[in-house]
Parts: structure tokens; C-alpha cells; sequence
């Protein structure tokens, strides 16, 4: 547990992190480092502070692997390079490539997805070579079936906010008539 500070200087609440101990789990390396980075900035450590609170933070042989850094931010970057190396770039790339939404229950479940593949490959690049909105609004678009991208062409769609938007309610019109068309063909049926 950390206790946080306020801008005043006075102490705010305590903050619990988890140990990580390996980084098997990607997605939960993300949100840690996330979430160390966070608590850094709200406890107000000195980088030595902070130092000492990752190393407290992470298993053994993640400690062997960071043992000769003397600096935080380098340590969270080789954290970052440890759990996403450059040579998954391709594989992250290539699912980016083949995701489709038919594989999906909704068009949210599709977003997501596609979210946490683009933070995948943008965790591989340099900062200045991640992946844009407009490049995942592509991706995006080529992932719908025809009808779907048909109908962002022609509301004129130019983010995925407003295409995910338009796709949720033309969902949620289908769920209603489904509903509705199940129902009447029940009522048929006990009239017979």
C-alpha cells in the first residue's frame, strides 16, 4: 500500500498495487505499468522513491532482468520491451490485419478488440511510429461486413466513434424487430 499526496501537500488515500511476477498476461502488464506510473505521480516519489517501490512491485526473475538499472523510467520501458518485443510486432500486425467483426457478439466487443490489439503494436513501435485513429478507423472499416461499410459511406462517418455509434444502433433497431418478430410468431402459434 502507498499513500498518495494531494497538490497541498496533504496526504491523500493509500493506494494498493499488485506484485507482478511474470508477463505472461500482456494486457495486465499494460494496465500495471499504467497504474505504477499513476501511483508514482499521486505519492509524489523521487525517481529513487520509485526505484525502490518496482523493485518492491516485481518478482524475482523480473528483478534479475532489471537488476543493473538505475533508473525508473528505463526500468518501465524494459518492462514494456520485456512483455512486447519487437519481433511480436508482426503477429500483432497480422491479427490487426485479419480481424473481422463476424467474429464478434457486437460491434463493441469488435472495438475492443481491435483497441487492445492497436495497443499491442503500439507498444512495440517508438512513439513517434504508433498508430494513428485514422489508421485504426481503416482497420475498423475493412473488419465490417459490406452492408456495414456501405452504410458508414454513406452517413459519411469520419471516426469510430461516430461509425460505432451508428453501427450500435442499427444493432439495437435489429435486437427490437428480432424480439418483436419472435413474440408474433409465438402468438400465432398458441392460436392454432
Amino acid at each position: 500500500m502507498f499513500r498518495t499526496k494531494f497538490e497541498d501537500g496533504e496526504e491523500g488515500p493509500q493506494i494498493t498495487m499488485r506484485k507482478i511476477l511474470n508477463l505472461e498476461n500482456k494486457n495486465f502488464v499494460l494496465a500495471w505499468i499504467k497504474q505504477f506510473k499513476e501511483t508514482e505521480l499521486s505519492c509524489e516519489w523521487t525517481k529513487t522513491k520509485a526505484l525502490e517501490a518496482l523493485r518492491l512491485l516485481i518478482g524475482d526473475e523480473l528483478k534479475e532482468e532489471l537488476l543493473e538499472i538505475e533508473n525508473v523510467d528505463i526500468a518501465l520501458n524494459d518492462l514494456r520491451l520485456l512483455a512486447f518485443p519487437t519481433r511480436d510486432l508482426k503477429s500483432y500486425q497480422n491479427k490487426l490485419s485479419k480481424i473481422r467483426k463476424i467474429k464478434f457478439p457486437s460491434y463493441m466487443a469488435y472495438y475492443k478488440e481491435l483497441i487492445n490489439l492497436k495497443n499491442k503494436v503500439n507498444v512495440c513501435l517508438k512513439d513517434e511510429d504508433h498508430l494513428s485513429d485514422e489508421s485504426l478507423f481503416q482497420h475498423f472499416q475493412y473488419g465490417l461486413p459490406k452492408e456495414d461499410q456501405r452504410e458508414l459511406l454513406r452517413a459519411k462517418c469520419s471516426t469510430i466513434k461516430e461509425a460505432l455509434s451508428l453501427l450500435e444502433t442499427f444493432e439495437q433497431i435489429e435486437t427490437v424487430f428480432q424480439n418483436k418478430k419472435f413474440k408474433s410468431n409465438d402468438y400465432k402459434k398458441t392460436l392454432l
